[in-house]
């Protein structure tokens, strides 16, 4: 005990730094040992993770001052050897490093014998290892003698404690903890924290490599990459100026770009030699790229390989298609086309279809025209153009069902369905056949098929995929993230040879299997999966108050507690597609998971005594809704399976407001839960209804409704919808209430417009809408706090890269690579 004392004094007294317990005296009085140090007002760190994680800017402050720390220590020639939680203290002024009785010098001989197994018999009890076994680098647990890395490994398991509340390396017995140091690494911190920058996931695993050699040399190297992170260098939010020779290496790839493209396009010979080349294409100046629509198509590479035509929105925020040559790099907005999404090529390149407000159109380059070809019912239009003249179609809603019906106009024909599947979309023709690949959902995966335009019947082609196109003889295709090519046999009819990877980091919504990546005559177009939701403060009027919530892969729906401080939110999952539901502290910043099924969870709700939350899942089914206690309990169905369900707002008699697509011919209606289990139909007309939230005093139901064309909120009686009113003026969605229920706030095209309405009795009049915020981002969802701010969820692309990217000449690249 002696000899550990005085090795803590003698290891103290070498070091001087603000986060390094400062010792004053050091003495014998009367045969008693003594130290004087500095007494620490705060916490231990150990206590503080007690209660969950830490914010992720604090963890990022508070471990680079450790890692400062542990370099001074080091620089010196101490090792401390036992960090852990329990041996640093959080104070007002930072962390302070404890506990230097294990530390020893980096060129000091053990005390007994030439290895640390000796040393363990004098300074701890006998036969156990220095140090605390779950933060213990494996040269620790061999006895092999430390250096600087072994406290660099118990940091990173610090760390990772800090980030995720939970320990790098835990086991029910000290024999399976050492193995799993040994021979295991932990599971990555986004599994628990899935908004953590993907660089501090990095640093973390690299300093608890297991061999030493490949860990981080030093803490001060620690402590700078962390400072860069938290200074935002981790995030995919920085937006970096071109340097001169960036411009200039960029003139020099669009040149080479041109050329290649030039070959491809006039079909020279030297075509098979000319390079893969890889370039953004950067948005106009008049407009933006779109961020991808969940439930649609947004973008289409002509036959020829030339043009590509997206829908986006431009400084009027007015949602249109544009149209991009290549080979010029120019970008022009199509009229007519306000609203359009899905947009698909004529065979001929000469026009182009799309959908919008329930119908199919077309428009011709030449000469602009646009022409209705007819009426779609359900949400979403995935189409394609058939060499016949025919356009064959699909939608959301509509019963698993592909259509025909004559580019010129005239009545669909139903071609077939699909059973057992939810839905069916994207469709693409092979080359001369007479089939068609799709995409088909069901609750637990998502699948390529073939169907015949002559009613074969349909077969699975390809287990977890989503589609993106049929360039011939490629099949495109993407797997968690990854765009593939693989070749297709027309003759017959399947894959063949290995498959090649042509891209990374492409969107794709696999819950539909909707890549977001399009192809034509040796030309790719695809949209880089670098779309985040930040959640910001802002008060009443519009002022930006700050984040709330660092970015990440959150849905579109969010709610708060009505205490207002947690929100719950689901979070995609990008390797899988599927979403969990996750509970946030608002005030600490952190988050907590809490729904843990092999389904896709979404669109949380709370309820009134903040003691439940509502969410859909697909248990092998469309979504439907189920119940779940806060602090723990098993879900329980609330509404019953056949129907596409999503709940919305949640009454003090227990009833719970949800939408739901009960039938192709009228879309998406309003339902209300009852007591025994059943639903009843609150309002259904043949328009879209959704997003119903009742007002404060339960008298009122705000809602959307497009039965004009377009999206716009209306108001009604709780206990009579026909009576209803108009509340915006031209277009909106997702209401929310104030907290006295004497205004509404709802969105439209990147706004935030705030109405006043009073009631007097029976009726409620509606003042004009005001706009409080305008952005160029798209607004997923807003709640009102307790204290009248406003928690606003934006959609947003990070701008370090373009939302499209280019890539042409890949086929004559993969004949070559296979060749090999």
């Amino acid at each position: 005990a002696r000899e550990r004392f005085e090795r803590e004094a003698r290891a103290i007294s070498a070091l001087n730094h603000p986060n390094i317990c400062t010792l004053y005296d050091v003495g014998n009085e009367k045969g008693v040992e003594y130290l004087v140090m500095e007494l620490i007002d705060g916490e231990s760190l150990a206590d503080r993770i007690s209660r969950g994680p830490l914010p992720l800017d604090s963890a990022l402050g508070i471990a680079a001052s450790i890692a400062d720390g542990l370099d001074r220590a080091h620089r010196t020639g101490i090792i401390h050897r036992d960090l852990k939680p329990g041996n640093i203290m959080l104070t007002k002024s930072g962390p302070k490093l404890l506990d230097f009785g294990l530390a020893r010098r980096a060129d000091e001989v053990p005390i007994v014998g030439q290895d640390d197994r000796t040393a363990a018999k004098f300074l701890t009890a006998d036969g156990t290892i220095l140090g605390t076994l779950p933060y213990m680098a494996p040269e620790q647990l061999e006895c092999k003698s430390a250096d600087a890395r072994t406290d660099i490994f118990g940091f990173g398991a610090v760390l990772y404690e800090m980030i995720t509340a939970r320990r790098a390396f835990n086991a029910e017995s000290q024999a399976s903890l050492i193995t799993k140091i040994m021979t295991e690494h932990p599971p990555p911190i986004e599994q628990f924290q899935p908004i953590t920058p993907a660089a501090l996931n990095r640093v973390v695993m690299k300093c608890l490599a297991k061999d030493p050699d490949e860990r981080w040399q030093s803490a001060g190297d620690v402590a700078s990459e962390l400072r860069w992170i938290h200074e935002g260098g981790g995030a995919e939010m920085r937006v970096a100026r071109p340097r001169k020779w960036q411009l200039i290496i960029a003139s020099v790839l669009a040149v080479a770009f041109a050329l290649a493209l030039s070959a491809v396009l006039l079909r020279h010979p030297a075509v098979a030699k000319a390079p893969m080349i890889r370039f953004p294409i950067e948005p106009p100046p008049e407009g933006a790229f779109p961020l991808p629509f969940p439930l649609s198509n947004f973008l289409a590479v002509s036959p020829d390989g030339t043009r590509v035509v997206f829908a986006g929105r431009g400084l009027d925020r007015t949602l249109k298609l544009w149209l991009h040559d290549l080979s010029r790099g120019t970008t022009v907005a199509l009229e007519g086309t306000d609203g359009a999404a899905s947009p698909f090529w004529s065979p001929d390149a000469r026009a182009i279809g799309f959908g919008t407000g329930g119908k199919l159109k077309t428009i011709t380059l030449e000469g602009k025209n646009v022409q209705t070809i007819c009426d779609v019912s359900g949400t979403g239009l995935y189409a394609t153009w058939l060499g016949d003249g025919r356009i064959l179609y699909t939608s959301l809603l509509s019963g698993s069902v592909f259509y025909t019906v004559p580019s010129s106009g005239g009545t669909p024909r139903r071609l077939f369905g699909v059973k057992g599947l939810q839905e069916t979309l994207v469709s693409q023709p092979i080359g001369s056949t007479n089939h068609f690949i799709f995409c088909g959902a069901n609750a637990r995966d998502t699948d390529l098929w073939i169907g015949g335009l002559g009613g074969d019947p349909p077969r699975r082609l390809l287990d977890h995929a989503g589609l993106t196109a049929y360039d011939a003889p490629w099949l495109l295709y993407v797997r968690e993230g990854t765009l593939y090519a693989q070749r297709f046999d027309e003759k017959n009819l399947q894959l063949t040879g290995p498959r090649e990877p042509l891209a990374e980091g492409v969107w794709c919504f696999m819950r539909l299997g909707l890549a977001m990546a399009s192809a034509g005559s040796d030309t790719i177009v695809y949209a880089a999966s670098n779309s985040v939701t930040s959640i910001h403060w802002l008060d009443r009027t519009g002022h930006d108050l700050g984040e709330a919530l660092r970015a990440g892969p959150y849905r579109e729906q969010m709610r708060l507690s009505p205490d207002g401080r947690r929100l719950a939110v689901a979070i995609d999952d990008l390797r899988t597609g599927r979403s969990d539901i996750w509970i946030a502290d608002i005030h600490r910043k952190s988050l907590s998971r809490f729904t843990f099924e092999d389904q896709t969870c979404d669109r949380p709700l709370w309820s009134v005594d903040a003691h439940r939350i509502a969410y859909s899942a697909d248990a092998h089914a469309p979504p439907f809704i189920f119940v779940r206690p806060v602090e723990g309990g098993a879900a329980r169905a609330v509404t019953k399976p056949g129907s596409i369900q999503f709940a919305s707002d949640w009454l003090r008699d227990g009833r719970i407001f949800y939408y739901s697509s009960t039938s192709p011919t009228t879309g998406m209606d309003i339902l209300l839960t009852t007591s025994n289990g059943d639903s009843e139909i609150w309002l259904q007309t043949p328009a879209n209804e959704a997003f119903p939230r009742v007002s404060p005093d339960q008298r009122w139901v705000a809602y959307t409704s497009d039965d004009s064309g377009r999206d716009e909120i209306y108001v009604a009686p709780l206990d009579h919808h026909a009576d209803r009113t108009r509340v915006s003026g031209d277009g909106g969605s997702r209401a929310a209430w104030s907290n006295e229920g004497r205004e509404i706030y709802f969105t439209s095209t990147g706004d935030l417009y705030v109405v006043p309405v009073n009631v007097d009795g029976a009726s409620i009049k509606v003042g004009t809408p005001s706009r409080i915020f305008s952005s160029s981002r798209q607004i997923e969802s807003v709640e009102v706090a307790p204290d009248g701010r406003l928690l606003v969820a934006f959609r947003e692309v990070a701008p370090t890269t373009s939302a499209l990217k280019a890539i042409v000449g890949w086929k004559a690249d993969l004949e070559q690579r296979t060749a090999k």
